[in-house]
């Protein structure tokens, strides 16, 4: 038992009697790790079947593999033509309606005898505005009825000498001469009479003797330049103005850069607290103005609400009707060494880098000068990743 504890191990005896082996070994392992280099080094390389993405022709043109990720990135939309408007902001201003800014002249001399309205307050057609101590309307009336008397008289005898001479009585020159005097007190009447209609037109006679003149329509009393007891001697000079608000005009103030702009069909539209005042232009001004070096442009506004009140400051938004634009979407816009360009498919997944001419604009499209045709097709998102090849 003891001899058998006592064994060497085999593999040690066998080293022990055969030095060589253990060099034997040795070297095949070398050998064996030497193959594997070898084999590594030299093994066949699985070539890979996948085409890439595009490749770049001599022409400069990208050819874009159909059906790969970047040709499903790319979007593609043909060129338009539109007609869209152009906006143009301007100054403008609310002004009252001249129709319906009236200035009240006083149509007799006199004293102011009572004011009956102040600075800004709303009267109805027909409420009294002023009172006036004057002689001219009694005077007026006066003549007037003295004419229509004349007149009647002066018929009486040309119907009186026309009968006369009928009979004989008298020659036809005296029945001439009664109607001549006829005709004439007929015309002196009538002078008479519009006289008297035309101060009764603008206002009325009170039993007191005060001639009162009254508003010749609804609107805001402004400017006045008379007060109680002064003497009106200057009939040139309006006693006050009485302002409609039912419409009122939009002045829109164009610069000398925008009148090339000017076209049939232009609009203006401004808001003013909530309200909208739009509509195309009904008029301009001929020449600039010397004060502002600036063309005035006019549309009239409804102003049920009065809303709109004149000497208001706004903006005012002047649509132009374009001609015909190619127009391209900003998105197909990229820049090349700070050269606009876009990408163009020349045939299906073919694109070319083609330089634009373009003018700005507002919103997501641009205006373009030169560069692309109607009918072209252009990629409109994902342009960006061509630009790697």
């Amino acid at each position: 038992m003891l001899e058998a504890e006592n064994r060497p191990p085999l593999l040690g005896a066998m080293l022990a009697r055969h030095p060589c082996l253990k060099w034997l070994g040795i070297a095949l392992l070398a050998l064996l790790v030497l193959g594997g280099l070898w084999y590594y080094r030299t093994r066949p390389m699985v070539a890979s079947t996948q085409a890439p993405m595009a490749v770049v022709g001599k022409d400069g043109a990208i050819h874009v593999r159909r059906g790969s990720t970047l040709a499903k990135a790319l979007k593609i939309v043909p060129v338009p033509v539109l007609k869209l408007p152009r906006h143009v902001v301007l100054p403008a201003q609310m002004m009252a309606d001249p129709a319906l800014a009236v200035r009240v002249f006083p149509p007799v001399t006199g004293q102011v005898a009572a004011l009956y309205v102040q600075p800004g307050a709303r009267v109805k057609k027909g409420a009294p505005l002023l009172a006036i101590i004057s002689g001219d309307y009694a005077q007026a009336r006066s003549e007037w009825l003295k004419a229509r008397s004349a007149l009647a008289v002066a018929q009486k005898n040309s119907l009186r000498a026309a009968e006369v001479a009928r009979i004989g009585g008298a020659s036809l020159k005296e029945a001439q001469q009664a109607r001549d005097t006829m005709l004439q007190a007929q015309a002196e009447e009538e002078r008479a009479a519009s006289h008297v209609r035309a101060l009764n037109a603008g206002g009325i006679l009170t039993s007191n003797g005060l001639y009162v003149i009254t508003a010749p329509d609804d609107g805001y009393v402004t400017d006045i330049t008379v007060g109680q007891g002064q003497n009106i001697t200057d009939l040139t000079v309006p006693a006050m103005t009485v302002v409609g608000l039912k419409d009122v005009w939009l002045s829109a103030a164009a610069a000398q850069d925008d009148i090339g702009l000017f076209r049939p069909g232009m609009t203006l539209a401004a808001t003013l607290d909530g309200e909208t005042c739009a509509g195309p232009t009904m008029g301009r001004d001929p020449v600039m103005r010397d004060n502002t070096g600036r063309m005035n442009l006019y549309i009239k506004c409804p102003n049920p609400h009065e809303t709109f009140y004149p000497g208001a400051y706004v903006n005012a938004d002047l649509s132009v009707p374009e001609r015909p634009a190619v127009m391209l979407p900003k998105s197909a816009l990229l820049m090349n060494n700070d050269q606009v360009m876009t990408y163009v498919e020349t045939s299906p997944y073919v694109f070319v880098r083609r330089p634009l001419n373009i003018i700005y604009g507002e919103g997501n499209l641009v205006r373009v000068k030169a560069g692309v045709r109607k009918g072209e097709r252009v990629v409109s998102v994902g342009g960006i990743l061509l630009n790697d090849y």
